[in-house]
């Protein structure tokens, strides 16, 4: 008797674990879109044509303003219960907000190597008014010098130079 419970116990554990579907794993940002998101952070970094950066520095700003959708994401809870728990963030290894700052940043200065001064300080403020949190502040820094160089660039090529260098 000992040992048919114990093979009618083996075989609903058996049983009991074919019949149960897997978890769905939950990867909040699929790793295509975030290896998308890279491969545009790496052609805008490498790129010297002001077109594709700012074509690139707005695709990583949208994706950046549009939140990832954790729509996969199960918990198996109650429904009275479930509701009061709040969907888990997306993580990454990366920061895509920290990439679209530094594309923007490339943009500003591509446009700005280029004489287009209007352009440069657009990116230049995107980077300073998109960015307020201080983990970016390096990126603000940088788009406010950034920034100096357009306002500050024209008016010191204009400007005569000081009298202690004139002689």
């Amino acid at each position: 008797m000992k040992r048919l419970l114990s093979i009618v116990s083996v075989l609903v554990l058996l049983g009991g674990c074919q019949t149960t579907q897997p978890v769905a794993k939950s990867t909040g940002l699929e790793n295509t879109a975030f290896m998308r998101l890279w491969t545009t952070y790496s052609e805008c970094r490498s790129s010297t044509d002001l077109g594709a950066t700012r074509t690139a520095a707005r695709q990583l700003n949208q994706a950046v303003a549009t939140p990832a959708s954790n729509k996969d994401f199960v918990l198996p809870l109650p429904k009275q219960i479930e509701r009061l728990v709040s969907k888990p963030p997306t993580r990454l290894a990366v920061d895509p907000k920290a990439m679209a700052a530094a594309c923007t940043l490339h943009a500003g200065h591509t446009a700005l190597n280029a004489g287009r001064n209007d352009v440069a300080a657009e990116m230049f403020r995107s980077v300073m008014d998109g960015h307020p949190q201080i983990e970016y502040a390096y990126y603000v820094e940088q788009a406010r010098l950034g920034f100096a160089q357009v306002v500050i660039g024209p008016q010191a090529s204009i400007q005569s130079p000081p009298k202690q260098f004139a002689d």
